[in-house]
């Protein structure tokens, strides 16, 4: 495989977390217990969450790659 492109989009993915954080809390609190909220949030990334700490701290990139067989 050749490398055609590669690219960190990783402020693009936190601004979408961001923009879509209410929606994914409103939904995980309807349809899940409480004892499931803390790993559902997780698994969402949403805000406070490890996954999105990681993005927005940069412990955690996100990579775009365009590949060519």
């Amino acid at each position: 495989m050749k490398i055609l492109k590669r690219e960190d989009i990783t402020p693009n993915v936190v601004r979408s977390l961001d923009l879509d954080n209410q929606r994914k809390l409103l939904l995980i609190r309807a349809f899940f217990q409480n004892w499931l909220l803390k790993p559902f949030q997780e698994f969402a990334g949403v805000k406070g969450s490890t996954i999105y700490s990681g993005f927005q701290n940069g412990t955690m990139i996100y990579l775009y790659y365009v590949l060519q067989k």
